[in-house]
């Protein structure tokens, strides 16, 4: 891959991971087929005359979708909503054949079976849909990590000192039940990590998506 040319912390001191959140692969309630394959395998048959929705340019969901169409090897046109509401008011509507949404958000739009969910995490299940085949299980592709991660980071050159100890902070407030219970109502999982650890994820993460955005000709405003 060619270098980016930047560090991607500069500016910015890497102290913890916080939290992983999880995309589904959705479809609308009619849509013909009943697994990530078989939605890979319609688009395969007939390129760009399927389409998938997501919350706009460049957001976790459109990307994941690029990565998925990228090693799957299939077509289809991509509908940009502007947020997350308006993509979801469309794939209940059946505007778009298929999306990634947020696991939690799936599971409960699901249940009432206002729409069809083929997978739920990337690489593995996730423990709120452990019945779900993840996304890398639904297509026996191994590398499809579609997770998102949040982490706290401070100004570059803050004291070592300072970033030991909130990190061990945050490690002690991600312990309480609460605050578990917290996350996991908005579809998050707890997740902590020494700074080293973190600086290495934005390092494979910046490179890794930096790749899939090359590929899909993805620009600002796209």
């Amino acid at each position: 891959m060619e270098d980016v040319g930047f560090d991607p912390v500069e500016g910015f001191e890497p102290v913890t991971q916080v939290a992983m959140g999880y995309l589904a692969f959705v479809a609308k309630p009619d849509f013909e087929g009943s697994t990530v394959q078989e939605a890979i395998e319609l688009a395969q048959k007939s390129p760009g005359a399927l389409n998938y929705g997501s919350p706009g340019p460049g957001t976790p969901h459109h990307l994941a979708m690029e990565l998925l169409r990228q090693k799957a090897d299939f077509d289809a046109v991509h509908v940009p909503y502007k947020g997350s509401a308006e993509l979801v008011r469309g794939v209940l509507a059946g505007q778009v054949d298929f999306a990634f949404l947020p696991v939690h958000q799936a599971l409960e739009l699901s249940r009432a079976e206002k729409i069809k969910m083929f997978s739920a995490g990337g690489t593995e299940r996730t423990q709120a849909t452990p019945d779900v085949p993840s996304l890398s299980e639904a297509t026996g592709i191994e590398d499809i990590d579609v997770d998102m991660w949040y982490a706290l980071f401070l100004p570059k050159g803050a004291p070592q000192e300072i970033v030991n100890k909130l990190n061990a902070e945050v490690a002690n407030i991600l312990e309480k039940e609460e605050v578990i219970e917290r996350l996991q109502a908005v579809g998050l999982a707890p997740v902590t990590s020494t700074p080293e650890e973190l600086a290495d994820l934005t390092q494979k993460d910046l490179e890794r998506w930096a790749e899939v955005i090359d590929a899909a000709g993805i620009r600002p405003g796209s």
